[in-house]
């Protein structure tokens, strides 16, 4: 129980310290990180200092927030046979192309893909 209940804390203690710096909470955040009183610790000070995070080097990322109605910039084809897909590979005009294996379609799990880029010969497989 012990562990589990110091994981949460480090967790939201780490999502406290990378909150991006429009977020209400990120000033007072970054003062109790900063300044660290000796008397009359506040529960932010006593796991800042009891998760070791007063001085981590830790990044902000910043979320992006897309509309999930909005239509994607990719196209996804998949073509019923072998011959219809090396038709629409040598028509095809784009500068990047993703293959997956297809593991990934209809809810499976997926397992890699490789990325090509126009005019370039290598390759790079990614582990999904």
């Amino acid at each position: 129980m012990e562990l589990a209940l110091s994981k949460v804390c480090h967790r939201a203690m780490v999502r406290m310290l990378t909150l991006p710096n429009t977020h209400p909470l990120h000033q007072f955040i970054n003062k109790a990180r900063n300044h660290l009183p000796l008397k009359h610790q506040g529960p932010v000070d006593h796991l800042l200092k009891a998760l070791k995070l007063e001085n981590e080097d830790l990044k902000t990322i910043t979320p992006t927030i897309e509309d999930p109605h909005h239509p994607s910039c990719f196209q996804t084809c998949i073509q019923e046979t072998r011959k219809l897909s090396i038709e629409q590979e040598d028509n095809d005009t784009a500068d990047y192309r993703v293959y997956s294996d297809r593991s990934g379609f209809e809810e499976e799990i997926g397992a890699a893909a490789v990325l090509y880029k126009k005019g370039q010969a290598n390759t790079y497989l990614s582990p999904t």
